[in-house]
């Protein structure tokens, strides 16, 4: 049978209508999926600028605690001197 005499039979329509339709529905679920990938793209780059911030909040954090024990340290070093001063004086 010619290619142009099957398409002109009822199977040969059925058959290019459910091609056409085949090719809509994956049409559409790559669509669906490109979305998908951009939303996790999205998502994760969401995630990341979050996990950027709280590791520039906890190194703020660290930071802050070292200045706090070294100013705690110079201020023991200067009670021990005082102390020591003291006595010299007694």
């Amino acid at each position: 049978m010619k290619v142009k005499s099957m398409i002109d039979t009822d199977l040969g329509q059925e058959l290019i209508t459910k091609v056409i339709n085949d090719q809509k529905k994956t049409y559409e679920a790559n669509i669906a999926f490109n979305n998908l990938v951009s939303q996790n793209e999205s998502d994760l780059l969401k995630i990341d600028r979050l996990y950027r911030s709280l590791q520039l909040e906890y190194n703020s954090l660290v930071l802050d605690y070292n200045n706090n024990l070294s100013d705690m340290q110079k201020m023991e070093n200067e009670l021990v001197n005082l102390k020591e001063q003291i006595k010299k004086l007694i």
